[in-house]
C-alpha cells in the first residue's frame, strides 16, 4: 500500500498545474450548483486523476513532445462567460455543409437543433448533457465518462472536472440518415475564456450517421477550447 501511495502522490506538479487544481477545488461548489448530480459525481475523481497523471503533460510525453501544453494553459482565462449565456446567436453564418441537420452550441452547450420533430419521429435524441442525465438517465449513465475516466490524457480529466453541460446525441438501432449532423459551436465571452466542451455521441446497432463540426467566434476575446468527444458505436454500426 505504501508503494502505491508514493507513486500516486510523489509526482511534482508544475506551478501551473497546481494553480488549476486549486482553482478547480475552489470553483467546485459553484460548478456543481450549475450542473446535475450525474456530472458532479465524476468531478472529485477527475481532479484526483489530473493530479495522478502529473497535471499538464510535458514534452517528455510522446503524444505531446512537440507541444508545450503547460504553456498553452499558462494564461489568465475566465472559466465562465458572464453575461453571454443569453446573447442571441446570429441568423446568418457560414457552414461547412448546406444540406445538414444543424446543431447549435454556445460555448460548448446545446442551444438548438433544426427539424427536431423530424428527428424525434425516428427516435433520435439531441439535447444537452444535463437534460439527457435527467430525462434519459439509464442511457446517459451507461456511457457518460466511461471512456474518458480511463484516458491517460490529463487534460481529458481536466475537462471532466470543469464541464457543467454539453451535447448529447443518440441514434437508435437501424436508423440511417442521408444528411449529416453539423455541429456549430459559437464562442462568445467578454473576457478571455477557457471553454471545456463535452459531447456524448451514441450510435446504436446498424445505424448510419455522419458528424461535421465547426467553430465561430462572436467576440474578439481569446478562447482556449478543451474539447472531449465520447463516441460510442454499438456492434456493427455503418460508418
Amino acid at each position: 500500500m505504501a508503494k502505491k501511495l508514493k507513486s500516486k502522490f510523489m509526482i511534482q506538479l508544475t506551478a501551473n498545474s497546481q494553480r488549476y487544481t486549486q482553482l478547480l477545488k475552489k470553483l467546485q461548489p459553484t460548478i456543481e450548483a450549475n450542473s446535475v448530480a450525474q456530472l458532479n459525481r465524476c468531478r472529485t475523481e477527475a481532479i484526483e486523476r489530473f493530479e495522478e497523471l502529473g497535471g499538464f503533460p510535458t514534452t517528455q510525453v510522446e503524444d505531446y513532445k512537440y507541444t508545450n501544453i503547460d504553456k498553452v494553459f499558462d494564461c489568465e482565462y475566465a472559466t465562465k462567460a458572464d453575461n453571454c449565456e443569453n446573447a442571441p446567436l446570429p441568423e446568418n453564418y457560414e457552414t461547412l455543409i448546406d444540406d445538414s441537420y444543424k446543431i447549435q452550441l454556445r460555448n460548448g452547450v446545446f442551444v438548438h437543433c433544426e427539424v427536431t420533430s423530424e428527428l424525434e419521429e425516428l427516435g433520435i435524441i439531441v439535447c444537452s448533457l444535463k437534460e439527457a442525465a435527467q430525462k434519459h438517465t439509464a442511457l446517459f449513465e451507461k456511457f457518460y465518462n466511461k471512456k474518458t475516466r480511463q484516458s491517460e490524457h490529463s487534460i481529458a480529466a481536466l475537462n471532466t472536472a470543469f464541464v457543467e453541460d454539453g451535447l448529447f446525441v443518440y441514434i437508435p438501432k437501424n436508423v440511417q440518415l442521408a444528411k449529416p449532423f453539423q455541429i456549430i459551436n459559437f464562442l462568445s465571452a467578454n473576457d478571455d475564456l477557457l471553454v471545456n466542451t463535452r459531447q456524448l455521441l451514441i450510435i446504436d446497432k446498424h445505424a448510419q450517421v455522419q458528424f461535421v463540426e465547426g467553430l465561430h467566434t462572436l467576440t474578439t476575446s481569446n478562447f482556449l477550447t478543451n474539447s472531449v468527444v465520447e463516441l460510442f458505436a454499438e456492434d456493427k454500426p455503418i460508418a
